[in-house]
């Protein structure tokens, strides 16, 4: 559910960033938000039912570390559309995006044999 919400929640941004009608791009947008529920909702859950309860204040704590990182993409996403315009921004990120998820995948494949 966590990587199948991350997965829709890129393809959301890439469909949006690809389409020319707004009103097919806010469809796309508005279905890439489920994407992002599935990943928020996940997130911290998975964290609550699989840590053992004496480290969970520390898993926590990366969490909410890497939830405060989240800024930094923000203007990664500003600076590549200053040099390459807001669609192509998109498309990079939400590419790079779509790369790691991939290679988390088949990692998670790796571990589960």
């Amino acid at each position: 559910m966590f990587i199948r919400g991350s997965f829709l929640f890129l393809a959301g941004v890439i469909v949006m960033a690809l389409v020319p009608w707004p009103g097919l791009a806010f469809l796309a947008l508005l279905i890439g938000g489920l994407g992002t529920a599935r990943y928020s909702i996940m997130q911290t859950s998975l964290v609550l039912t699989t840590v053992p309860p004496e480290m969970r204040s520390r898993v926590m704590g990366i969490v909410t570390v890497c939830i405060g990182t989240g800024p930094i993409g923000a203007l990664a996403v500003g600076s590549l559309s200053d040099v390459f315009g807001p669609a192509p921004a998109l498309l990079i990120m939400a590419g790079t995006g779509l790369i790691g998820l991939v290679l988390v995948r088949l990692r998670l494949g790796e571990l589960g044999s």
